[in-house]
């Protein structure tokens, strides 16, 4: 931000108080696109803690049983969870590197934990490509910043579907899981994960409040409020689509992983208890994005 401030202020012929006003003003100019990218933070890290889908993780990171495929297996998963929403690549993905490597020290077999720790982290490369990616829903979603340079709404179908990036990711995710298995040390040299008690907070079950009594308890403690609420927003989305045929954007993608939510928890009380924890990375989010509108309002302005 001072960089910005000081090479506008000496390079171009505005004075320091236009400089002022313009990052002042260029604060709030993404709050719209801050609020559709906090709740998909929001929703896809919830989303993770509901229902069975702790237990289809942990199933899941039993799946590999030699260190080479375990390393293109953690890319291959990071990628692909990187694809359906970005924020499950580094967080999702770092966890199953963790599970992954932890399953191999309870069998006895030798495993690099730094190397699947890379691939979880290698696998997110392809996360602008997928169903979540931010710069193409941006420009796909009406009255976006970015529509009167591009000449209008730039669909999807141009983008995250064109085929140029549909074999993009494929080549991608190719690479990144075959340079993983040909990076694997000697099993004398691999390094097995030392920490072995630290928390899995996707992975182990949340100790969830007891529902109230009464008429608040028949409420929150039972699964029919979430799942009415949940399968209105399917009709709507179901909906978005008849009408608007294969069109995507932040808010309708948002709406489906809300929809995931409040299907797959079993109550509002499980459902509270997994959007507390996501809140807090959502709350730095709140705080960054401003300050990258702040910098877009001196370089535009």
């Amino acid at each position: 931000t001072f960089v910005a401030l000081v090479l506008a202020w000496i390079l171009t012929p505005a004075t320091a108080e236009d400089v002022l006003v313009a990052w002042g003003g260029g604060l709030s100019a993404l709050l719209p696109f801050i609020t559709q990218i906090c709740l998909t933070l929001l929703f896809t890290i919830t989303l993770v803690r509901l229902g069975p889908v702790p237990g289809w993780l942990a199933r899941l990171a039993q799946v590999p049983k030699t260190a080479r495929v375990a390393y293109a297996y953690v890319a291959a998963f990071a990628g692909c969870v990187s694809l359906v929403a970005w924020p499950l690549g580094p967080i999702v993905g770092g966890l199953m590197a963790r599970r992954v490597a932890l399953a191999f020290r309870e069998r006895g077999t030798p495993i690099h934990y730094p190397l699947l720790a890379g691939a979880a982290f290698s696998g997110f490369v392809v996360w602008h490509m997928g169903y979540s990616g931010s710069a193409p829903l941006l420009v796909a979603t009406e009255g976006n910043p970015m529509q009167e340079i591009l000449g209008g709404v730039l669909p999807v179908s141009r983008t995250t579907l064109a085929p140029f990036n549909l074999v993009a990711i494929v080549a991608t995710l190719a690479s990144v899981a075959l340079a993983a298995t040909f990076l694997g040390p000697r099993d004398r040299d691999a390094e097995p994960i030392a920490d072995t008690k630290g928390p899995d907070m996707l992975f182990s079950p949340e100790e969830l409040p007891r529902p109230r009594a009464g008429l608040a308890g028949a409420v929150e403690g039972h699964r029919w409020v979430t799942a009415a609420l949940g399968l209105l927003v399917v009709a709507y989305v179901a909906h978005w689509f008849h009408e608007h045929g294969a069109r995507l954007d932040l808010n309708i993608v948002n709406w489906t992983f809300l929809a995931a939510c409040l299907l797959l928890a079993r109550s509002p009380v499980e459902l509270l208890g997994a959007l507390t924890p996501a809140g807090k990375i959502v709350v730095l989010v709140l705080l960054q994005y401003p300050i990258y509108g702040g910098i877009m309002g001196i370089m535009l302005d």
